[in-house]
């Protein structure tokens, strides 16, 4: 099966996820094809679904309702910033970056920025100013720990008492 074969393929058989990766990322599809399948694809109730999960609220999780988990489905199902409804729904937390990096320190507040910056920079906001300042100072900080530190992460889990369980003889 030849390349264009496969695209052809999908783009006849696959459903509206499908046809709109495959058009946008492998073919070259006219701007009304584009916007045909588009609309296509932020009609099907399965993204209305997810979209309708993204709001504000918690961002690590296992719900399907954290951050983490609705923005990674969106984005894989290829909505990326410019859209104007994924637009909507990410915008309380492109505002809200820069505030809850003003909020009290932690672990917690750093995995949730963490996991805040690289979502929205999958989805195509890397010219957010504070989530580029963030990610920027995150590898300047990384960057001076392997420089420090070295990059032999690992200890001897032996040297720790009190770990659970099933995270004993882990690296």
């Amino acid at each position: 099966m030849t390349d264009s074969t496969l695209v052809n393929w999908l783009l006849e058989n696959g459903g509206p996820i499908v046809r709109y990766r495959t058009a946008v990322e492998l073919g070259q599809p006219s701007r009304t094809e584009e916007n045909g399948l588009r609309k296509d694809l932020l009609s099907s109730p399965l993204v209305q679904s997810w979209l309708n999960r993204l709001t504000p609220g918690r961002i690590h999780n296992s719900k399907d309702t954290d951050f983490e988990n609705a923005m990674g489905k969106l984005v894989e199902f290829g909505l990326k910033a410019g859209l104007t409804d994924f637009d909507k729904r990410t915008a309380p937390f492109r505002a809200g970056f820069s505030a809850m990096l003003a909020g009290r320190p932690g672990m917690m507040r750093t995995l949730n920025a963490v996991i805040l910056a690289s979502g929205l920079v999958r989805a195509g906001y890397e010219h957010e100013d504070s989530v580029n300042e963030f990610l920027l100072d995150r590898l300047d900080t990384l960057y001076r720990t392997i420089r420090e530190a070295g990059h032999d992460i690992y200890v001897d889990a032996d040297s720790y008492a009190g770990i659970p369980g099933p995270w004993r003889r882990k690296d």
